[in-house]
């Protein structure tokens, strides 16, 4: 890009190609001159201000899946330039000429049905496509989002996919709801014999620097999940299929637009693209799943200032032979570790075999409980389900046992706000003092008094 251009990105809708010559007319009078068009994006090249008038023709006779009809672009160039206009530049949906001001030409399209007509079929073959798509992946986010998760609070990536869905619908609402309202206001018009009506160059400003504005916004939330990705591949992963498709989109429209093949052969081709990168990206991100657990196995790094319990705590001599750190963090909890050790052998008598510990620090005391809830509520749900499964088999004695898994501990004896022990043996217990949470796991049993005292030393309640 030289210095005497300039590009500008551009959302302009079907029905907003009338805003789009005010638009080009007020650049002209400031010396920039349209000189290419693509689907989004303008490119001006400097000149001499110039008064001059603008017509924006809509030509678009294919679908998608269509190579390009150069033929009747040409005669309807041909076509414009014999009525007085001067042809400026054209893509795929739109044919832009220009006049003097005090040049006389034939108007285009003057009639209103007709107008009404061909806009109506180019939105139905262009942006009505993108439409369904958009509200496909509105339909999956929200969908996902109502599955929402206290874990989910633990990383960006999981916060971004939740609200993400949200973003996009403001996006699209304020890209798409004002071209709705002009089909059902001119389809009115058309009716009464009236002429069409366009969206007036003040408010198409105002609608883009809101659209501006929540795209930035959901830039700086994709940044955030990004920067959480680095420290867990599932994070980068996320982003993947739209990459993807991004590519693979741009490749199949590329492909028919310059190859000439039929529109049957186009289609079988878009579908066997679509189908084979499908196949490939499943099995590539299952695998980077594996690596990324695997991966977990072998980082045993835990921050110092947090603590967590070690099997050397309960007099095991041995060091561990197995032992991973799986870490994570996000805005509203800032540090997620959890922390396990084994020996990797078959215990001797009273060692200590197993430990570990998930530490999660909240940002603050109102989020640590709906964390430690969500939880609770989750182990309380699996209870129920097993206490059922073991009455349907006749098994009561299982079945009462299971009914005693879940007690309070005490408060007072752990110097803690509230916590639960998980199973009758005491041997999982989950605690909360302001916004920390711990979850302990071992073959101990938390409530005797020895390993409580060890506990609290430990961690530092």
């Amino acid at each position: 890009m030289s210095k005497d251009t300039k590009k500008v990105i551009r959302f302009t809708s079907i029905t907003e190609y009338k805003t789009l010559e005010k638009y080009l007319e007020k650049k002209a009078a400031m010396g920039l001159m349209l000189s290419e068009i693509k689907r989004n994006t303008l490119v001006f090249k400097k000149t001499a201000p110039r008064d001059i008038t603008f017509n924006v023709s809509l030509f678009y006779h294919t679908t998608p899946f269509d190579y390009p009809n150069y033929e009747e672009e040409k005669d309807y160039r041909e076509l414009c330039e014999d009525s007085g206009w001067e042809y400026c530049t054209s893509n795929e949906l739109y044919q832009i000429f220009y006049k003097e001001k005090n040049v006389d030409a034939v108007p285009i399209h003057t009639d209103s049905e007709e107008e009404y007509r061909i806009i109506k079929n180019i939105f139905l073959k262009t942006d009505f496509i993108g439409m369904l798509v958009i509200a496909l992946m509105l339909v999956m986010g929200f969908i996902q989002a109502l599955n929402f998760d206290y874990s989910d609070l633990f990383s960006n990536i999981s916060l971004f996919v939740i609200i993400s869905p949200a973003f996009l619908l403001l996006i699209i609402l304020f890209l798409y709801i004002p071209t709705l309202i002009w089909f059902i206001r001119n389809k009115i018009n058309v009716a009464r014999g009236k002429d069409l009506v366009y969206i007036s160059y003040r408010t198409k400003l105002v609608l883009t620097v809101m659209t501006w504005s929540l795209i930035a916004v959901y830039i700086i939330c994709t940044f955030l999940a990004v920067t959480d990705g680095y420290k867990n591949i599932k994070g980068v992963i996320a982003f993947i299929p739209a990459i993807v498709s991004f590519i693979v989109g741009r490749y199949c429209y590329k492909r028919i637009k310059t190859k000439k093949n039929t529109r049957k052969h186009n289609i079988i081709f878009v579908l066997t693209v679509s189908i084979i990168t499908a196949i490939i990206f499943t099995s590539s991100i299952t695998m980077s799943i594996m690596l990324t657990f695997r991966s977990f196995e072998n980082n045993d790094d835990v921050p110092e200032e947090i603590k967590v319990l070690e099997l050397s705590d309960f007099g095991t001599m041995d060091e561990p032979k197995r032992f991973h750190t799986h870490e994570k963090s996000s805005i509203l909890v800032p540090v997620y570790i959890d922390y396990y050790e084994s020996l990797g052998r078959k215990a001797d008598k009273n060692e200590i075999m197993t430990v570990s510990t998930i530490y999660i620090k909240c940002r603050n005391k109102s989020i640590a409980d709906y964390v430690f809830d969500g939880y609770m509520e989750k182990q309380k749900k699996r209870s129920e389900k097993r206490i059922l499964e073991y009455k349907e088999y006749g098994d009561l004695e299982k079945a009462k046992e299971e009914e005693s898994n879940i007690s309070r501990l005490h408060n007072d004896l752990w110097e803690v706000d509230r916590g639960y022990y998980l199973w009758n043996n005491k041997s999982e217990i989950i605690i909360q003092k302001d916004n920390i949470i711990y979850i302990l796991d071992s073959d101990v049993d938390f409530s005797e008094e020895e390993i409580i005292n060890i506990c609290k030393q430990k961690l530092r309640f």
